[in-house]
């Protein structure tokens, strides 16, 4: 754990750009094995399951997922590439299926 905790020190107080060549191959080691255990530490911890019957709008649903705005995920809807119904020219995601699509897009940690 303490070559863990001088490689962050290192980094981050000097930046990525202030690693010398010859050591980023055994920074990305320890930042890959970081990676694992905390993953795997992830995978321990009961995560809540959502309610059965909340349909989400995709400005909600954008604020709960990092990296998608409201027009992607309408995208994704017409593309019928993520779980969602039509309430008449209205588009909802239901979050326990959202939650199950989510969960099969992450691929596991090497």
């Amino acid at each position: 754990m303490a070559e863990y905790q001088q490689t962050v020190e290192w980094l981050l107080p000097a930046g990525v750009d202030q690693v010398p060549l010859t050591e980023i191959p055994r920074v990305l080691g320890i930042l890959e094995e970081v990676k694992a255990r905390l993953w795997a530490r992830l995978q321990e911890v009961e995560v809540p399951q959502p309610g059965p019957d909340t349909l989400l709008t995709a400005a909600t649903l954008a604020e709960r997922i990092e990296g998608y705005t409201p027009a992607r995920l309408y995208e994704l809807a017409r593309e019928d590439k993520i779980p969602h119904v039509r309430i008449g020219r209205q588009v909802r995601f239901p979050e326990r299926a959202v939650a199950a699509w989510i969960a099969s897009c992450t691929s596991d940690p090497v």
